[in-house]
Formats: C-alpha cells, sequence, structure tokens
C-alpha cells in the first residue's frame, strides 16, 4: 500500500506504479527497527528498476506515517495498516507486482480467553478484507 500526503501529485490515482515512485521523495523505515519491511521494500523498488529519494527515515511505520502527512515523502506499508488514518494521508493500492509481508500470530496453547479469540477474529476480518 502506498501512502501519500493528500496534496500529493498522486493522490488522486487509483492505484500507484513503482514507475511512478521513481525519483519520488520517500520516508523508509529503519531497518534496525522494522523488522522485514525495509528489506522487503527496498528489494521490490530493485526489482522493479525503481529508485525513490529516501528523505527521511523513520524507526516505526506510525512516525513514517506522520512524517508523510507533513509532507516529507511517501511511503509503503503493509496493506493491514490502511485504517491508521490521521487525514493526512491517503491511501493507494500498488498496481503490478505488489510486494508482501507475512504476519504471524502465536499464543499459548489451549489458552483460548474470550479476549484472545476477539483479538483473532479481528485479525482475521482485517487480513481478509485486504486481501479480497
Amino acid at each position: 500500500m502506498v501512502v501519500l500526503p493528500v496534496d500529493h501529485p498522486l493522490a488522486h490515482e487509483k492505484e500507484i506504479t513503482a514507475a511512478q515512485l521513481d525519483g519520488v521523495n520517500f520516508v523508509s523505515t529503519d531497518p534496525a527497527y522494522s523488522g522485514s519491511l525495509a528489506p522487503i521494500v527496498k528489494a521490490w523498488f530493485a526489482q522493479e528498476n525503481s529508485q525513490p529519494n529516501i528523505v527521511q527515515v523513520a524507526t516505526n511505520i506510525l512516525v513514517t506515517m506522520n512524517l508523510v502527512g507533513m509532507g516529507l515523502g511517501v511511503t509503503l506499508i503493509p496493506g493491514y495498516m490502511n485504517n491508521f488514518n490521521t487525514g493526512q494521508v491517503v491511501f493507494r493500492p500498488i498496481a503490478g507486482n505488489v510486494p508482501s509481508i507475512a504476519l504471524l500470530m502465536a499464543w499459548k496453547k489451549g489458552d483460548m480467553k474470550p479476549a484472545l479469540r476477539d483479538f483473532i477474529a479481528i485479525v482475521q476480518e482485517r487480513l481478509a478484507s485486504v486481501t479480497a
């Protein structure tokens, strides 16, 4: 999912290609704090022969999206995070070859408290809406 400031020239596009992001100011997540996200994004841009202009590196996705909302650039996030809208950003799907990231959940075997069941149901519902 591409996150753009609401007034970005690409904000009105239905989908965004890697080529459209070539040379565009980009806010990246710090590989030391983002787990596999930063390497996946970097590899995707390389595979697509696109090179954004990294203007800022942030320690987490929420900070990254706030920096995007301030107009510093655009970023890529996992699709399941597109409900964290501050009103200052828009979310657009990636056209073509879409990078993916695994989301894993773990819990103690036999420990199915109501809160855990509810949490699992919410995650499954959210992921189903993203992948549909």
